[in-house]
């Protein structure tokens, strides 16, 4: 499967789901998403490009009982996140580069957020290192030191192997900063194909979505 066939089939049930847990007094809008040119000071390729802003609902990791398999760790009230092309319309991730998904997400209050934290901290522990699923995907995860950008912060990879049925499989490297600002949680994703991300384009990306959603 494609990036973004993987990236939509995880998000594409949640679309009418996070819309609908929008509340009057409490908007999340795109302004609250890094601009194109914003996130271009970062990835000069995307200077010029477009950017798509879609809602979610929950916050997933690959935290299934085999740690390959997606859970759901965090249901915010309302949750927007965003992709991002080069003038040319063209994704990143296709090209031998990275692709940026920053996740902007709001909770009812801090004590959701942290609990969601307090997951993925969870999940670190259960999951780091290599595991397989029945299917034959297999992931390896790995926590990454960071520097605290806000109440608290963290970092991982999953390097993913994707089997296509014919005896080869697929490569593919996600690196992820998630930072949680009161009850605003940010999770800015990077994806590529054979190489890992660079974690400090998330941090700075991070930095980013911290000052849109302020």
């Amino acid at each position: 499967m494609t990036r973004a066939g993987v990236l939509l089939a995880l998000l594409a049930p949640l679309l009418v789901v996070g819309a609908s847990q929008a509340h009057a007094s409490d908007p999340v809008t795109r302004h609250d998403l890094p601009s194109v040119a914003a996130l271009a000071t970062v990835y000069p390729d995307l200077a010029g490009g477009r950017r798509d802003v879609l809602a979610t609902g929950t916050f997933d990791a690959n935290a299934g009982n085999d740690c390959v398999a997606i859970r759901t760790l965090g249901t915010p009230r309302r949750a927007l996140w965003a992709s991002y092309y080069t003038a040319d319309g063209e994704d990143p991730y296709f090209h031998g580069g990275e692709s940026v998904t920053p996740f902007l997400h709001r909770f009812a209050d801090q004590r959701q957020a942290r609990v969601l934290m307090s997951r993925l901290g969870n999940y670190f522990e259960r999951c780091a290192g290599a595991h397989r699923s029945d299917d034959g995907t297999r992931t390896r995860l790995t926590e990454l030191p960071v520097l605290e950008l806000a109440d608290r912060t963290l970092a991982y990879q999953v390097r993913f192997r994707h089997p296509t049925g014919n005896g080869t499989s697929v490569p593919r490297s996600e690196l992820h900063v998630v930072v949680r600002d009161g009850r605003t949680v940010v999770n800015v994703m990077l994806q590529a194909k054979r190489f890992v991300p660079d974690l400090e384009h998330a941090v700075a990306v991070a930095r980013l979505a911290l000052e849109s959603a302020s």
